[in-house]
């Protein structure tokens, strides 16, 4: 069974979760506890911001692909 070193902030939220001690004293969980599985299962799923920020990503990327077509810098057929 996995242990799980926790931080947490002042409101005793979970904000960090590490596979080793961090500090001395740092407190631990188990795999299987309700808290840690929440932070975790919380920790996997994208943002909208982290959604918005792929979204961008991914279009910066179509354009300066299209540009360096254009450029001639990469094949017409260059699928990326």
């Amino acid at each position: 069974m996995k242990n799980y070193y926790i931080k947490r902030d002042t409101n005793k939220k979970i904000i960090g979760a590490f596979a080793r001690p961090q500090y001395e004293g740092q407190k631990k969980l188990k795999e299987t506890d309700k808290e840690i599985k929440d932070y975790l299962k919380k920790k996997s799923e994208p943002t909208e911001t982290e959604l918005n920020e792929q979204k961008i990503q991914a279009k910066m990327r179509q354009m300066a692909i299209e540009a360096l077509k254009v450029e001639g810098e990469l094949p017409a057929d260059f699928g990326g």
